[in-house]
């Protein structure tokens, strides 16, 4: 029993990399979006507007959630018992509404500087094993170590 404890409540280092599923859902989403926009009854200055917009909002979303650019939130990231040390000497608390599914997780942060992050990981984006811990001490947080 304590060997499991010391386990879960060992530090994790979470090393996320490039996810081609959330790529491949990025591009379906903002590609329905645009087909939409072209078949919707608008005038042509109204379809080319949003239509400039969504790819805007697709470069940000490709380059925030694959790339991990125009975050605070780094490519190491070491998760504590409740709380996760982000490699730029930032801290954030983990928010209570995680949602944990066996494919992905969706990780909402509290940073230490009052801003909002949130990290979505699928299971391809960790190795299997960090995966598999992460949903584990997700979904069965410990309320005392001792």
């Amino acid at each position: 029993m304590t060997n499991q404890k010391l386990l879960i409540s060992a530090p994790l280092t979470i090393c996320p990399i490039f996810s081609k599923k959330l790529a491949f859902l990025i591009t379906i989403t903002h590609g329905g979006a645009l087909v939409g926009i072209w078949f919707a009854a608008l005038d042509i200055k109204i379809k080319i507007a949003l239509s400039i917009w969504v790819l805007i909002v697709s470069y940000y979303n490709t380059n925030k959630h694959l790339f991990f650019k125009y975050r605070q939130i780094t490519k190491k990231i070491i998760l504590q018992y409740d709380y996760i040390l982000l490699t730029n000497e930032l801290t954030a608390t983990i928010l209570s509404h995680v949602y944990v599914h066996s494919r992905f997780i969706i990780l909402p942060l509290k940073l230490s500087n009052k801003k909002y992050e949130t990290l979505i990981l699928f299971e391809d984006s960790l190795d299997e094993t960090t995966f598999h811990y992460l949903r584990v001490r997700l979904l069965h947080p410990l309320k005392n170590i001792n």
